[in-house]
């Protein structure tokens, strides 16, 4: 080999092709080399802006609780092998009051699948969680992004007190 192409290519099972190429020199040195195919994530967010792993946040919204939201995102897949398959986590404090929907088994290359996460706040004031998508995308599985939402108190708590019936009240007063 002139140390610019490779001898032989082998596909190995995780969708890379392997080769060696010689580097040429006093010592003629070889090189082993993985080329090519591999799938590769992309999350969008409900207005289409591409989140970045690690640093992007994500708004749950505002919700009473008893109540939940919905927040509803979009993984692609922008590389040449199948996206796949998923798992995700919730960790921080507050990881319980969030949680994923149905999964996609795998994405296909081009494709895409709605990723909905559900908030459903435990306690009032403002809460977060770290979300990590697990997928095989080589260089960014866990895809990670933190997650925020306020939980809303209710405007009247209805305590299981004595029931009062007093003649002169009336419907409306």
């Amino acid at each position: 080999g002139d140390g610019k192409l490779p001898g032989s290519l082998i596909k190995g099972r995780d969708g890379f092709l392997y080769g060696t190429a010689k580097a040429g020199g006093a010592y003629n040195y070889g090189a082993v080399f993985r080329y090519g195919e591999a799938p590769e994530i992309t999350v969008q967010n409900s207005e289409g802006t591409v989140l970045a792993g690690g640093v992007s946040a994500v708004n749950a919204g505002s919700v009473r609780l008893g109540a939940n939201g919905t927040v509803t995102l979009t993984i692609r897949n922008d590389g040449q092998l199948p996206l796949g398959p998923f798992s995700m986590t919730f960790a921080g404090a507050n990881g319980g009051d969030f949680s994923v929907g149905a999964l996609p088994d795998v994405i296909a290359p081009g494709g895409s699948a709605a990723l909905e996460i559900r908030f459903a706040p435990g306690q009032p004031g403002a809460r977060s969680s770290i979300a990590q998508l697990n997928s095989n995308d080589y260089d960014e599985s866990p895809f990670t992004f933190s997650l925020f939402g306020v939980a809303l108190a209710p405007d009247i708590v209805i305590n299981n007190g004595p029931l009062i019936t007093d003649p002169a009240l009336t419907d409306g007063q």
